[in-house]
């Protein structure tokens, strides 16, 4: 009986304790943050922020676009869903290439994946069915890359995704199916 009773304080405990820590909270959005000047232009930043967390880990948010489109705008739903959970958002711009202009060891990730510079820690987000970016000859190198330069890096595959699945991270869709995902890694890495 005792061994019941003690269970069953033991489960409510648990249940008490997941829900302190899955508390939802208010947002605040500070859009427009001048973070860096290149070349006379500003590159600017939204920052989302969970309301009362003073300490919240912050996370910054760099948009795809083969440096050729994109925009930190492309964060305000993912931005939102993690400042929700406890997480702040920085989305940044960045310098998008000019016409004319090639680019090629400087603007691969994997040029940078050295064991002496791998404090970082990488989620690699990505579609199965990506017609853009091929998951066998990209993702998964920047993957074995990041791994053998001794990075943490986890991986979220979406089966059946293409490129732009991930616009929304409670929507019935891809996005709801990495969503929660991506907030067990955040949980455990940070």
């Amino acid at each position: 009986m005792i061994l019941k009773l003690w269970g069953a304080v033991l489960a409510a405990t648990m249940a008490m304790t997941t829900l302190t820590s899955a508390r939802e909270y208010e947002v605040v959005v500070r859009n427009d943050i001048a973070f860096a000047e290149h070349d006379g232009t500003k590159l600017l930043g939204d920052l989302y922020l969970p309301k009362g967390l003073d300490k919240a880990p912050v996370l910054i948010g760099v948009h795809g676009g083969g440096w050729q489109v994109g925009d930190r705008k492309f964060y305000r739903n993912w931005g939102t869903y993690l400042a929700k959970n406890g997480y702040a958002v920085f989305a940044i711009e960045y310098r998008l290439m000019k016409p004319d202009v090639k680019v090629y060891f400087d603007a691969s990730p994997i040029s940078y994946a050295t064991v002496d510079k791998n404090t970082t820690r990488f989620l690699l987000i990505y579609g199965h069915e990506d017609d853009i970016v091929d998951p066998k000859t990209q993702s998964e190198r920047f993957l074995l890359a990041l791994k053998q330069a001794q990075f943490f890096a986890r991986t979220i595959v979406v089966p059946g995704a293409g490129h732009f699945f991930s616009v929304d991270p409670v929507d019935e869709g891809f996005g709801a199916y990495a969503g929660p995902k991506v907030l067990r890694f955040l949980d455990g890495a940070l």
